[in-house]
């Protein structure tokens, strides 16, 4: 995959490997080596994971405290779920997101000296992919799980089926952003919930028994 992005200072290319496989990461199940390792290598593996895992929990659990009593009020008050999981948690964040909030890509300014996540939750109740994703990672963060804010670009499965060479332009038209959750034992993945980027819940299920084909 390579990206052209246009700015200020000309153009630079960036060269990426798509490695994922064909269903979304909420989705993924770990091996089972993964809490009963095979051999030395995988051994390692879990040994390194497990240190790295102590830190993610240390660094990507905080949350601004001015958010977290409304956060908490908004996402997850009636929250009842008995196979709570990330699964469970991001399709309830999406869901209340939907009911509640209206995606804006060209949303007003925010005043000044306001909050902007605050202000989002609160009082506007709009807002763009970026504090679509914000406010996704505080809630999986006040949640108990960790979660961290991405930006990057992102291009349709049209933009790609007409491009002929394999290579397509980016601007900052298709910038976008979105949050990653840790998956223990594996690492992060990423997961969006600004509408219109992600699958709904009924095709997700319909994901989990089909081949992965």
């Amino acid at each position: 995959i390579r990206l052209k992005p246009y700015g200020l200072f000309g153009q630079k290319n960036y060269t990426f490997t798509e490695v994922s496989d064909s269903k979304p990461a909420e989705l993924l199940v770990p091996d089972s080596w993964l809490s009963d390792p095979e051999s030395k290598k995988q051994e390692n593996y879990v040994s390194a994971e497990e240190v790295y895992r102590r830190f993610v929990y240390d660094a990507y659990l905080q949350i601004d405290p001015t958010d977290e009593a409304l956060i908490e009020e908004i996402f997850w008050k009636d929250y009842k779920d008995e196979t709570d999981g990330i699964y469970s948690a991001v399709d309830h964040i999406r869901t209340v997101m939907k009911e509640n909030f209206t995606y804006d890509a060209s949303m007003e300014k925010i005043p000044e000296g306001t909050e902007p996540v605050y202000y989002f939750l609160d009082e506007s109740r709009v807002g763009n992919d970026m504090l679509y994703a914000t406010a996704a990672v505080e809630a999986l963060r006040v949640h108990g799980i960790p979660a961290r804010y991405v930006e990057g670009y992102y291009v349709s499965a049209d933009t790609w089926g007409q491009s002929t060479t394999g290579a397509v332009d980016v601007t900052d038209q298709d910038a976008h952003a979105w949050a990653e959750v840790y998956f223990d034992g594996v690492g992060w993945e990423p997961i969006d919930v600004t509408p219109g980027y992600y699958y709904e819940a009924m095709t997700l299920q319909q994901m989990v028994s089909a081949p992965d084909t």
